[in-house]
């Protein structure tokens, strides 16, 4: 019952923050963030279902971190680590609790959804519109996922968002001489890797 609770008050918590955030940017009511915010949850849990996250441990960063020790493959996370990817990346994406971390997922799918939609309804083909859509927001998912980009504009180790996040803030404050430096990258992502080989994020 004690579980039960916690679990509550973490799914009250995130539909509180996440409709407080779609409220601030998107201009929405509360409850109309309220009722987004909790169409995402349901997709989070979903997700934690069908990827099989309920079955992992808690803290299961911590345990990755031991695993590596044994097989630096384990989760591909040399391949990950080349990306720039930490231990207190790994700590920090996977000692979350698993709602918590498809949450986060489901966010980022929205935006990357809403960004293509906005492109399209520009007139823009959808190839363009996905090429313009990486341009601006940051693509997560299998480094080695090659079907869509390649080289360093493939998809990013998503254990890197929060640090990715804490940089994009920080760049905010001046955002034509972030535009500026941006467009001398085929996408967001080979910015980002760049950025990551000079140690700016």
């Amino acid at each position: 019952m004690w579980f039960r609770n916690k679990e509550n008050d973490l799914e009250n918590h995130l539909v509180d923050m996440y409709a407080a955030m779609k409220s601030s940017v998107m201009g929405l009511s509360k409850g109309e963030g309220q009722k987004m915010a909790r169409e995402m949850l349901m997709l989070a849990k979903d997700k934690v279902k069908q990827c099989g996250f309920d079955k992992l441990p808690p803290n299961f960063g911590d345990h990755i971190l031991q695993k590596e020790k044994e097989d630096s493959k384990f989760m591909n996370m040399n391949i990950k680590r080349k990306d720039g990817v930490q231990d207190a990346d790994i700590k920090w994406f996977w000692n979350m609790h698993p709602v918590e971390r498809c949450m986060m997922e489901v966010d980022d799918e929205n935006a990357r959804l809403a960004a293509f939609t906005h492109y399209s309804e520009a007139g823009m083909i959808p190839e363009n519109a996905a090429k313009e859509m990486r341009k601006f927001n940051p693509m997560f998912g299998d480094p080695e996922d090659t079907q869509h980009t390649q080289g360093d504009d493939r998809p990013l180790p998503v254990e890197l968002k929060d640090r990715i996040n804490r940089w994009l803030e920080k760049n905010m404050s001046n955002p034509q001489a972030f535009k500026d430096r941006l467009s001398r990258y085929s996408t967001m992502n080979s910015f980002i890797r760049a950025e990551i080989k000079a140690g700016n994020i």
